[in-house]
């Protein structure tokens, strides 16, 4: 009967150990931010009123999806260029409505995209990587940075 009680003495400590580690572990994922950034190359047509035009242009769409349990505030997406010179890269579009920091609720996503067509090819010279990523950075300061992608998939290269 002693060792009966012993066993399950243990076998209720060894339980509650396992359970209280897994409640940190939960607690420590519930705190930590996490982003999925994904850019696409897209041509976009002007449609107006059931009418098309004829304009058209490329396009880098990033879209942000929050995929932690809070609401992170984001600033504006910056590139990552892997070259020594000239290694960070931003597109400032003046006409573009939108203001940052922008608010990202639990799975909320948010797109921007910027329009390369009006890019002067001598800026594209600087470009020497064959690789970029996109990098983000909370209000907080924590930094977000997506996969590594082709400059050439995405015309940023010559």
């Amino acid at each position: 009967m002693e060792n009966s009680t012993l066993y399950l003495a243990l076998y209720g400590s060894l339980i509650s150990t396992l359970v209280f580690a897994w409640n940190v572990v939960q607690y420590i994922r519930s705190k930590k931010g996490k982003l999925r950034i994904t850019p696409t190359l897209n041509t976009k047509i002007y449609v107006s009123h059931m009418r098309t035009s004829n304009n058209s242009f490329s396009s880098i769409d990033i879209n942000v999806v929050n995929l932690s349990e809070k609401t992170r505030y984001i600033k504006q997406p910056t590139f990552e260029l892997n070259q020594k010179m000239n290694r960070f890269m931003n597109f400032l579009d003046l006409d573009n409505p939108v203001k940052y920091p922008v608010q990202l609720n639990s799975g909320e996503e948010f797109s921007v995209y910027f329009n390369i067509d009006t890019i002067d090819k001598e800026s594209l010279a600087k470009i020497t990587a064959n690789k970029f990523r996109i990098g983000l950075i909370d209000t907080h300061g924590k930094k977000y940075k997506s996969k590594w992608f082709s400059t050439k998939d995405f015309n940023l290269k010559k």
